[in-house]
């Protein structure tokens, strides 16, 4: 795939799309003390400190470049879902965001886990 120049004071993107061609092999789940709660109307502020945590190592971008108030009508419409993965202390080290606005479908959004949690079966 060829690289298309960028403009000076644009910023370039590449979207990396992923499909599942046949079911993983199964094995054995990981000890967990991970749990996920529903994060309702979430304040503008708390939700990017958690999306640079879990996105900043893969570039994630995209809702740091929002103002305030677009970015809240995105968090806060009722067609997205939210949730934060809690460890045993309640700390945030996860993000799953799902977006039903297209009607019919349900867009992952946004889904990962922090750095340290990577690669460890959590997903």
């Amino acid at each position: 795939m060829p690289f298309s120049p960028i403009a000076k004071g644009d910023i370039g993107t590449i979207v990396t799309s992923l499909e599942m061609t046949k079911r993983p092999a199964l094995r054995a789940m990981p000890a967990s003390d991970l749990r996920l709660e529903r994060w309702k109307s979430p304040a503008t502020e708390k939700y990017r400190t958690l999306y640079r945590r879990v996105g900043e190592p893969w570039l994630w971008f995209s809702r740091l470049e929002l103002g305030d108030s677009h970015l809240s009508a995105i968090i806060n419409d009722p067609q997205v879902r939210i949730w934060a993965v809690l460890d045993r202390r309640g700390i945030e080290v996860g993000i799953l965001e799902l977006d039903f606005r297209d009607a019919g479908q349900c867009e992952i959004a946004f889904f990962g886990l922090v750095p340290e949690l990577a690669g460890k079966g959590h997903g």
